[in-house]
């Protein structure tokens, strides 16, 4: 029951009386002094600092990317936003919100990258789509669906690589395009790896790596993002880490967001580090439920200073989380000897065995190593009611 001026407290048998108001003055007034000067006082000392994660970018290297499996297909429907969906995607591109290089995009629809690349093009912005389901009435309305990768620059060349091993639901297919990344030409691919147990998404990831590093071992900078459908710690991602990050790494890559001590697994890392180096980590911000599957990885002779950052959910977008990554170039790998050292793997190059040596750091194609660390990981993420084995779309 309120107790108001008509309803007195009444003081129990051998309580205190409370002291008349009065009586209190003096106290009252010293304790406001006190408050007084301890909000003078908090008023000097400097807010916290931001989050070790978030990446702004007035603070982030210069080379810019973004990585977002956009839903397209199975997010069609409302409530999902299609227009909204191509906005959140352009909008990375305006110097004012990220000014992204390069974008990688998966579960595309046809019409939605045209409409996308159509939006971009007049900010110098090319691209290259790989369909892997085409004319299916269930699928994208009858459109071609895929994934894209689109950069700032013209391409000068481009390849799907088809990563397929058979058992698959669809084909795996990645598209890759060859372009000036500031100046410097260099390899982009938009990554789709399998959404099973492994099995399949272990000799994709391998086939991957080993396409990647051929250009890599050329000089050429690349740069892979995209949805891999596993943890960094499983041995489909041991393909990709470089081993200075640790843990069993045996690619030739630095990970966006291997640096963000606010999502290292205590585990296996730590969050110190020699003086005027990062702590790296094979970990980082979850992209798709609590777990990180999407990823943005740089040739590490070319890149350094990864930073990276999971935007929150928009649940009107996709289900899941847009990825940027950032970082700046390395000035001490040297330049091409030829563009033409930069053709696709398994073609001529006067920059692989024959002729000069290449400018800069030699770094010969190293053996693919069959060898898999042990999964460590959280269990792959469960299909979702009504994906299984669904043409276009995927568990995550």
């Amino acid at each position: 029951m309120r107790r108001g001026p008509l309803c007195p407290r009444v003081p129990a048998a051998g309580r205190i009386t409370p002291t008349p108001l009065p009586a209190l003055a003096p106290v009252l007034a010293l304790a406001l002094a006190l408050l007084l000067a301890l909000a003078l006082a908090g008023a000097a000392v400097p807010e916290s600092p931001a989050r070790a994660d978030t990446v702004t970018p007035d603070a982030a290297p210069a080379l810019r990317f973004v990585s977002y499996n956009i839903c397209g297909n199975m997010c069609g429907a409302a409530p999902y936003d299609d227009r909204r969906r191509i906005d959140s995607v352009v909008t990375q591109a305006a110097v004012a919100t990220w000014n992204a290089d390069q974008v990688f995009l998966q579960e595309v629809c046809r019409p939605q990258y045209d409409e996308i690349l159509r939006r971009l093009a007049p900010l110098g912005f090319d691209g290259s789509y790989a369909a892997t389901l085409v004319g299916r009435a269930s699928v994208c309305g009858g459109a071609d669906y895929g994934n894209a990768v689109l950069v700032k620059g013209p391409v000068t060349d481009s390849v799907a690589l088809d990563l397929t091993v058979g058992g698959e639901s669809e084909p795996i297919t990645v598209p890759c395009v060859r372009s000036l990344l500031r100046g410097r030409v260099s390899w982009a691919c938009s990554v789709h790896l399998y959404w099973d147990d492994g099995t399949l998404a272990a000799p994709e990831a391998q086939e991957l790596a080993s396409r990647a590093e051929a250009w890599e071992a050329q000089g050429i900078p690349v740069v892979l993002g995209g949805d891999f459908n596993h943890s960094p710690r499983t041995s489909i991602l041991t393909h990709f880490y470089d081993p200075a990050v640790g843990d069993g790494g045996q690619g030739v890559f630095l990970e966006a967001d291997e640096t963000d001590t606010d999502f290292f697994d205590p585990a296996v890392c730590t969050a110190g580090s020699p003086a005027g180096s990062d702590p790296l980590c094979r970990s980082g911000e979850p992209t798709w439920n609590e777990k990180k599957i999407d990823y943005v990885f740089f040739s590490a002779c070319h890149f350094t200073t990864p930073r990276g950052d999971s935007l929150p959910l928009d649940p009107l977008v996709s289900d899941h989380r847009m990825l940027r990554g950032a970082a700046a170039a390395r000035a001490d790998c040297g330049p091409l000897d030829s563009p033409a050292a930069a053709a696709p793997p398994g073609s001529p190059s006067p920059g692989l065995g024959t002729g000069p040596p290449r400018v800069g750091v030699p770094r010969p194609p190293r053996p693919r190593s069959r060898r898999s660390a042990p999964d460590r990981s959280a269990p792959t993420p469960p299909r979702r009611p009504g994906s299984g084995p669904t043409p276009g779309r995927n568990a995550a």
